[in-house]
């Protein structure tokens, strides 16, 4: 039994391998070893020589616990925490009884439900996890992993986290560790933190790649490969403070050049059936209804996107400036210099951007930015999409990344046809200059009679060239996405020390 071996060695043990040994105990735990989760009660149950027993039906996990006397149900409160603490898969309750080892019958027992132990809400996990509450951790990481097929085990003591990757594929190292970065700046745990980020296949004997390194160079530092011979050995010294850090692009794994390409494909699909194009032409209607709607709330006009049944696409209708808008865009200003006043470089992002606002909202630049901001949020949703598909960032199902990169390339082809027809089509242009049954103007014609004095195919021209460049923007982007999260992660603390 792992019990009673485990249960010898703790006498003999030194501190540091004591550590680990709990270490290890823990991770077998929270993936529902029986043997190891009695270890650990044991020991929490040492000083009252309390025996323990453990056995797990389906969902419910039965601990037995012996003793003369009796131990008391005050002990029901300290197992329910170290059970849920584990966050052991698929289990939703807990089944506690006692009695004296020498008695067939019980003397007392009780159920515990372990569902509602977490709560709901992502902010809420969070900060449990930066509190260092390991079913949290477990939770929240499995829910980033989940698209990836990797199910993560989490140890947490002090400041020492653990996290063993499983898959029935051996887990991507950089893939997995920029999306265990992107889940671990929401937790503020201490910068001091060490950090082991383990990968193996499912069922496997041993691990295949192992990282071990501070907790703030987790996203930038190097991986190092282990030997699955080597990896019980693995003691890696972390990195210096003044140390340069080496800046890693990062690199296309298979499953997201899979998911990327198959995107570019079904796209092509759609952009070239006249009928498919049709009916995703709304969802860019859609989406370019929204750009105007969004800039006229931001600048103090309500407004409402609709769709045009008479003449076709859609229409914003917005009325006159409401300063009230304008002051509580302000005060919210306002409440985020408050929020980051101790962070020198975010308040002056916010100063900057309090500046620029208050230029654009009493001059007419807004008024031209109502106009442009339809095409612009085409581009924009175009980049968003392109990047959760060659990401998968956000993505819980390995099917939304290439649905993302359809929807992605679709837009910038879309768009790419629409601004070439200007271009080179006479006919397309004149019913695009003809506006909407010779009332109302479209956006480009506006852009050009009353703020750029140009001709429409200047124009025309530049939003072609910028549709062309947003996969490549997106690219780069997603290669440098360590720096564009660290940065993110730097303007977003409430306080810099």
């Amino acid at each position: 039994m792992l019990r009673s071996r485990i249960g010898l060695q703790f006498g003999s043990l030194a501190a540091a391998d004591w550590i680990k040994l709990m270490s290890d105990l823990f991770f077998l735990a929270q993936q529902g070893n029986t043997e190891a989760i009695a270890s650990l009660l044991t020991e929490h149950f040492q000083a009252q020589a309390i025996s323990v027993a453990v056995q797990r039906r389906q969902e419910c996990l039965q601990v037995m616990l012996e003793a003369d006397p009796v131990p008391e149900q005050r002990a029901i409160a300290a197992v329910a925490q170290i059970i849920s603490g584990l966050a052991i898969p698929d289990l939703k309750t807990l089944k506690l009884f006692a009695r004296r080892p020498s008695d067939r019958t019980v003397a007392w027992s009780q159920l515990i439900p372990l569902t509602e132990a977490l709560p709901d809400k992502m902010i809420d996990l969070r900060h449990l996890a930066g509190q260092g509450n390991t079913a949290a951790m477990t939770r929240l990481l499995n829910q980033s992993l989940a698209h990836k097929q990797i199910t993560a085990a989490i140890t947490y003591q002090e400041r020492d986290l653990k996290i063993g990757l499983t898959a029935p594929t051996l887990p991507d190292q950089q893939t997995s560790l920029t999306l265990i970065a992107r889940e671990l700046t929401h937790w503020h745990l201490p910068a001091q933190t060490m950090l082991t980020v383990s990968g193996q296949v499912t069922d496997a004997c041993s691990i295949d790649w192992q990282r071990v390194a501070p907790l703030a160079q987790l996203s930038l530092s190097p991986v190092h490969s282990v030997s699955p011979s080597l990896a019980d050995a693995v003691s890696l010294e972390p990195w210096q403070a003044n140390e340069p850090v080496k800046i890693q692009f990062q690199r296309l794994d298979p499953s997201s050049l899979r998911a990327i390409a198959a995107g570019l494909f079904l796209s092509l699909l759609l952009i070239a059936s006249g009928r498919l194009s049709f009916l995703f032409g709304y969802l860019v209607t859609v989406v370019h209804e929204l750009g105007h709607t969004a800039c006229a709330w931001f600048f103090g006009y309500p407004a409402i996107p609709a769709f045009d049944f008479m003449f076709g696409g859609g229409v914003t209708m917005h009325g006159d400036r409401h300063l009230i808008i304008v002051w509580l865009i302000y005060l919210g200003f306002g409440g985020l210099a408050y929020f980051y006043r101790r962070n020198r470089l975010t308040s002056r992002f916010l100063l900057g951007l309090i500046i620029t606002y208050t230029i654009f909202a009493f001059t007419a630049i807004h008024n031209m930015l109502f106009v442009i901001m339809g095409h612009g949020f085409e581009l924009l949703f175009a980049g968003i999409f392109l990047y959760r598909g060659l990401s998968g960032f956000g993505c819980r199902h390995s099917i939304e990344q290439p649905l993302y990169g359809m929807v992605g390339f679709f837009i910038v082809f879309y768009d790419l046809r629409f601004s070439w027809r200007l271009i080179a089509d006479p006919i397309a242009r004149a019913v695009y200059e003809q506006g909407k049954g010779g009332i109302i103007d479209n956006d480009l014609v506006r852009l050009v009679r009353d703020y750029v004095p140009v001709d429409l195919s200047a124009i025309a021209w530049i939003f072609l060239i910028l549709s062309a460049l947003i996969p490549g923007l997106i690219f780069q982007l997603y290669r440098h996405q360590a720096v564009m999260l660290a940065t993110f992660n730097r303007l977003f603390l409430t306080r810099v020390d």
